[in-house]
């Protein structure tokens, strides 16, 4: 039986130009872990203070942001 000899093209990309999005962004993902080691230390740190706790919780929060907006910001380039 004869065979061709023609290649097939290859498919398109589905998404030209565009890349991959995520659906959760490292910041928020960071900012829990981050959230939740801070009430961890603040806990065991402390006996009856709900405060330290508390603060140490926000704090986490806000540096989690921050070095998860850092890292979306260092993927996207």
């Amino acid at each position: 039986m004869a065979q061709t000899r023609k290649k097939h093209p290859k498919a398109p990309p589905r998404n030209p130009g565009r890349e991959a999005r995520q659906k959760t962004r490292g910041r928020i993902i960071w900012a829990l872990l981050f959230a939740i080691f801070g009430f961890t230390i603040g806990v065991v740190s402390t006996e009856d203070n709900y405060f330290v706790p508390a603060l140490a919780l926000v704090a986490g929060a806000v540096a989690g942001y921050f070095v998860g907006r850092a890292i979306d910001r260092d993927t996207a380039r």
